[in-house]
């Protein structure tokens, strides 16, 4: 609050998955509104993550988009970003739609879980760490 009434903040850049999450969120852009300033929320995940950073930035009137985009083909194949959801996240036009499903929209996809999980449980992703953000896609809210 401080740095944005003393006009130190030009935007403010929460971050859902690492900053006390949506509703946390939600306030701070609301804080920042209070000052006219907008929202650019760190976006620094893909499928599950990007879907809480997209349910965000379609709510949130001053909410302007991602600060970037980690679901873009890379060069690499990435099965964290590729097979992780039912449905992958595309990019179609530049544009990448909100889910419109109930919670944050978004399907696990449980054979992907079960494919990489090793035999203590845990999942150990191929290409895990290796995604580059190539450009921002643009949001399409819902109408």
């Amino acid at each position: 609050r401080d740095a944005l009434a003393r006009g130190a903040a030009d935007f403010v850049q929460p971050d859902p998955i690492k900053a006390g999450g949506l509703l946390f969120c939600k306030k701070v852009a609301a804080l920042a509104e209070a000052y006219s300033r907008d929202c650019v929320p760190h976006q620094s995940q893909i499928n599950i993550g990007f879907a809480a950073h997209l349910q965000l930035i379609a709510s949130t009137p001053n909410c302007r988009g991602a600060q970037e985009c980690w679901i873009l083909p890379g060069r690499e194949p990435d099965a964290l970003r590729d097979e992780l959801l039912e449905e992958p996240f595309r990019v179609i036009d530049g544009f990448v739609d909100v889910p419109r499903k109930p919670g944050l929209g978004v399907s696990i996809n449980e054979a992907t879980i079960r494919r990489y999980a090793n035999a203590r449980g845990t999942t150990v992703w191929p290409g895990a760490g290796a995604h580059p953000g190539i450009g921002i896609p643009k949001i399409r809210r819902p109408a």
